[in-house]
């Protein structure tokens, strides 16, 4: 090997030697019984990170690392290991390679801390609204931006006796009333199509076997982009406002009732007033003329008496 062959041969030794050293997460090296070759700079930055002493670099080693190393030489399928793990209160992927023909063992973390904090509060928050949707009689529904169902809570699906593979996709019009079972789907149809609101009443056949009057609201969920990707709302139960409508109307129509009767009544009053008052009137003429004839025989009988 000449000079110039060489030196492309050590630089390129030292460009390779330089990734570990630009790597932002911890990278160490170690012999096959687990004792450290190499440790990174940001290993260092961790351990400081973590408040660790500089000389215990090995609390950022897996405690299984000899065991796992002979397991892994003895693997004909790979010598790459990937699991989770948690120091110090914060949480890390960890990577465990053992080249071939190297007798080295490489470990590298990645802190996954915030990652999992956000996937922790995600879940939190899904359970969060999940359980606000149940404490809603029949919950929330969730739809693909096609209109299709993908999520309907466990209470309206207890109610109507579909699982929710049943009720995916339109499976939820198998259970409306015959009666509402073209118009709602229409309307629904039209909403997607339109990226409207949704707002229907329509009737469900409960595993009770009676009809529960239920008032579905939604809206469409858009992204940054203003593209809708999912439809989202609730299922409310609308029973009791049906019972206390049909109470008011039951109460107005016997209100009615009661009026056309009165009206009856009192137009017949009127009726036998006005009969009463023709016949006074009838008898007030009768009796202005009786008068006028006594008048004239009273004075023929004064005249006679004067003769």
């Amino acid at each position: 090997m000449d000079i110039t062959e060489q030196k492309k041969a050590e630089d390129r030794i030292e460009h390779l030697a330089s990734f570990p050293e630009l790597n932002p997460n911890p990278v160490m090296e170690t012999d096959l019984k687990g004792q450290i070759i190499y440790c990174n700079g940001a290993t260092t930055k961790m351990l400081k990170k973590l408040k660790i002493p500089d000389d215990d670099v090995r609390l950022l080693l897996p405690p299984d690392l000899t065991k796992t190393i002979k397991e892994m030489e003895q693997k004909n399928d790979g010598r790459y290991e990937l699991r989770e793990v948690e120091i110090n209160g914060r949480t890390f992927i960890e990577s465990i390679i053992v080249p071939c023909n190297l007798k080295v063992a490489r470990i590298y973390l990645q802190e996954i801390t915030k990652r999992k904090q956000a996937e922790q509060a995600l879940r939190d928050s899904e359970r969060l609204y999940r359980a606000i949707g149940e404490s809603i009689n029949y919950g929330i529904w969730v739809c693909e931006p096609d209109g299709r169902n993908i999520y309907s809570s466990n209470s309206f699906l207890r109610l109507v006796g579909l699982t929710q593979k049943q009720c995916s996709n339109f499976g939820w019009g198998d259970v409306l009333h015959p009666d509402d079972l073209e118009h709602t789907l229409a309307l629904w149809k039209e909403c997607v199509r339109t990226e409207g609101v949704w707002d229907v009443e329509h009737r469900y056949r409960g595993v009770d076997g009676h009809w529960h009057p239920i008032l579905a609201r939604g809206v469409p969920v858009r992204n940054d982009d203003g593209k809708i990707i999912y439809w989202a709302g609730i299922n409310l139960d609308i029973s009791r406002i049906k019972q206390v409508e049909g109470a008011l109307q039951k109460a107005h129509d016997g209100l009615e009732e009661k009026v056309d009767e009165r009206t009856g009544e009192l137009r017949a009053a009127l009726s036998e007033i006005a009969t009463m008052k023709d016949q006074l009137e009838a008898e007030n003429v009768y009796f202005r003329q009786e008068s006028k004839l006594r008048n004239r025989y009273e004075n023929i009988i004064g005249q006679s008496d004067g003769l």
